[in-house]
């Protein structure tokens, strides 16, 4: 099986983004480049069903602090995924 597209892995994480927000965030204004804390994709009350939903979806477990330093956009955390799958 081969491991899956970039592409594929950050349009499954911007719906994850989207699914933790509860449907408040337009799937359409997400910038995959843009820091997750800083344009509000992600916050205080929704990263922990976000990277639950991330561990759950593809088998991967990131720190709540990893995602303010390192893997900071979906474009970030989908190319760390794709390493790991």
């Amino acid at each position: 099986m081969a491991p899956p597209e970039p592409a594929e892995i950050e349009q499954t994480l911007v719906q994850l983004l989207v699914d933790a927000s509860d449907g408040r965030l337009d799937p359409a204004t997400v910038d995959l480049g843009e820091h997750l804390y800083d344009c509000g994709y992600v916050d205080s009350l929704s990263a922990a069903p976000f990277l639950k939903a991330v561990r759950e979806r593809f088998g991967v477990a990131v720190k709540e602090s990893e995602l303010i330093g390192r893997y900071e956009s979906v474009r970030l955390l989908a190319r760390h995924l794709g390493e790991r799958a």
